[in-house]
């Protein structure tokens, strides 16, 4: 590995300091699955997307959306990476929340 990191920094594996989480979409057949209070971030909601943190997308899912999907809670401060179109973009999680399977979370064990 490279020696010319900056005083302070480390290399470290991404597995090393969290977990990477895939997301999920409940049936879009299924209306109940949908309007309810949980954040549901999508790569739809990134783009042109400028701001460092999100809080919410253009659509919620509901307690049973999130019981009937591979969807998981992604806890506040973890980092969101757009993998489907448009692909590159990265925010921190302002909020507990929920994406789709076109995103992927780090969601942080340890602190550097």
């Amino acid at each position: 590995m490279p020696n010319n990191l900056p005083p302070n920094w480390d290399w470290v594996k991404l597995e090393d300091i969290g977990e990477i989480i895939g997301g999920g979409t409940p049936s879009t057949r299924v209306k109940e699955y949908f309007d309810g209070n949980i954040a549901w971030i999508t790569p739809a909601d990134l783009t042109g997307y400028k701001n460092k943190f999100i809080t919410f997308g253009k659509r919620n899912i509901t307690e049973e959306g999130l019981k009937n999907s591979s969807a998981r809670i992604i806890p506040k401060g973890s980092i969101l990476f757009s993998s489907r179109a448009p692909i590159g973009y990265v925010v921190i999680a302002a909020s507990d929340l929920t994406t789709n399977q076109g995103v992927k979370s780090l969601v942080p064990t340890k602190k550097y």
